[in-house]
């Protein structure tokens, strides 16, 4: 899967790949996992027949099963967007949405057994799903034949926001950003901050010797409190919290460029000084007690730890415009955002998360065209997002773009990731300047931009050794960088774990096709 919750959440958060907070409702709502009927409008709820033909011909309305997921509880209230996202797809392209949830931790194993079992399935994100490894497995449609007639508003726009062809073909449509830049970041809670005697401003740059005192001196204060808001399952490397590299979109599987403005030689990221230094920071953190026992098993998320009083922070941040009063309105706190690296341009910038449509869709014209209005419609995205307005979210008075979320409610978005985030409204307190700052947030990525921008390693003669990489990385990632284990005893083990699994055959290979696509760009 790519980037999860290292990553993936980070997310990502996401893009940015950050996790919003989680409802403990349980009003109507329960984990689908299997198909629907195509005639269902609702998962969970009644199934309500289709009774009428729609303008567009006799044909009777195809049912989309979109996979949503959920991190930390259950979503609740599916029914009623579902209702108000089938009252926009049945006149537009003839056909009703089922949203599927699923947890964002097992979301990787089960799409697997639904391919396996050949369930019906016809839209998931990649975000919590091996990109790369499900092309190579023909787990995926291409779309390159079905684009122009049954996409016409992804094929009306820049090419560059379909991300890099894999092996000569478009398997997915990337999340389009507001920020088009990679970039990391913790948030904090500025009231303990400033209690412990520490007075940054948002959107400060601040260094790791400078975290550690802070949680140095919020440890003395708030001993049971953890202070470093990391977990979950790795499964790719979080690395590119401690310093950004270019690892090809891969999860540095395939090698690395450390200085991604000037070098062109790939190196394996596990044996350089600095993933040692990292991993240092890590275990010192987690003998500190500054990092949670249940890190690498538990199923939470960190934004029910802040808002439950748990965890001073999350590292699961992107320095963008509007990330710290994002994690201020889902938190109930005010956060602070500490700016750790970025902004930069790197090769997965545009390829953010694909959304993919399996094979074992019924038809796949057809979810491809729910795709395409996804992107078009900004009624469309901000319902996935924010859910139906009066319900879940109000306007604020006198805007357009800027909305307050109703206290309680029942529908969230708990990862961010759905079509054209240029349509998405803001949340207040973050107000129309966001727009101007995401802007210039653009053009200062641009003035650090990677070698590889353009360039897509294809995978195709090194599949079997990156699926046994990744069986590595599951093995060793959670006990090395959650800091639980001994460097100097796991990290060589985990080293040799690798080479034996053909990682320099991989960066070999990586660094031939990377070779010669520069020869084409001179």
């Amino acid at each position: 899967m790519k980037r999860i919750l290292s990553v993936i959440i980070v997310f990502v958060m996401c893009v940015s790949l950050t996790l919003t907070g989680c409802s403990d409702s349980d009003k109507d709502v329960k984990e689908t996992t299997g198909t629907t009927d195509k005639n269902t409008t609702a998962s969970g709820s009644e199934e309500t027949e289709i009774d009428e033909k729609v303008s567009n011909g006799d044909e009777e309305p195809y049912n989309v099963t979109f996979v949503i997921y959920y991190h930390g509880g259950l979503i609740g209230d599916l029914d009623v967007v579902e209702a108000a996202i089938n009252e926009i797809t049945l006149e537009r392209i003839n056909c009703t949405v089922t949203l599927q949830q699923v947890s964002f931790f097992e979301a990787n194993t089960k799409f697997s057994l639904w391919v396996a079992n050949d369930e019906k399935v016809d839209i998931v994100s990649t975000l919590a799903i091996d990109y790369e490894g499900n092309i190579e497995n023909n787990a995926f449609v291409r779309l390159d034949d079905m684009l122009e007639e049954h996409a016409p508003y992804l094929s009306s726009i820049d090419e560059i926001h379909l991300g890099p062809e894999y092996n000569g073909g478009i398997y997915g449509i990337p999340i389009m950003q507001s920020t088009n830049g990679e970039s990391s970041a913790i948030v904090v809670r500025t009231d303990i901050m400033n209690e412990v005697g520490l007075n940054y401003e948002s959107y400060e740059q601040i260094t790791f010797e400078q975290l550690d005192e802070m949680f140095a001196f919020v440890n003395e204060k708030y001993p049971d409190m953890v202070q470093y808001g990391v977990l979950g399952t790795l499964v790719s490397s979080d690395f590119n919290r401690f310093r950004l590299v270019e690892d090809f979109g891969n999860d540095c599987t395939s090698g690395v460029l450390m200085n991604f403005e000037e070098d062109t030689e790939i190196v394996n990221l596990f044996e350089t000084d600095e993933y040692r230094e990292f991993l240092e920071w890590r275990r010192k953190w987690n003998q500190a007690g500054y990092i949670s026992a249940d890190a690498a098993t538990t199923t939470d998320s960190v934004t029910n730890w802040i808002k439950s009083g748990r965890c001073f922070s999350s590292a699961y941040v992107a320095a963008e415009p509007g990330t710290a009063e994002y994690w201020t309105r889902t938190t109930g706190y005010d956060m602070t955002l500490l700016a750790l690296q970025g902004p930069c341009v790197l090769s997965k910038t545009y390829a953010l998360a694909p959304f993919a449509i399996p094979i074992t869709s019924e038809r796949p014209e057809k979810a491809l065209e729910f795709l395409d209005l996804l992107y078009e419609s900004k009624e469309l995205s901000n319902l996935l997002t924010y859910g139906v307005e009066g319900v879940h979210y109000e306007m604020v008075e006198g805007e357009d773009m800027i909305i307050e979320i109703i206290e309680d409610s029942a529908y969230r978005c708990d990862l961010g990731i759905y079509g054209n985030k240029m349509n998405e409204y803001l949340v207040a307190p973050a107000d129309s300047s966001v727009i101007e700052e995401s802007v210039a947030f653009n053009e200062k990525a641009l003035e650090k931009k990677s070698k590889a921008v353009g360039y897509k390693f294809s995978t195709e003669s090194v599949v079997t050794e990156l699926t046994a990489i990744k069986n590595v990385y599951s093995e060793y990632l959670g006990s090395l960088e959650y800091g639980f284990v001994d460097i100097d005893t796991v990290l060589p083990q985990f080293q040799q774990a690798l080479k034996d699994a053909g990682i320099e055959k991989v960066i070999a290979e990586n660094q031939a096709q990377f070779n010669e696509w520069l020869k084409s760009q001179e």
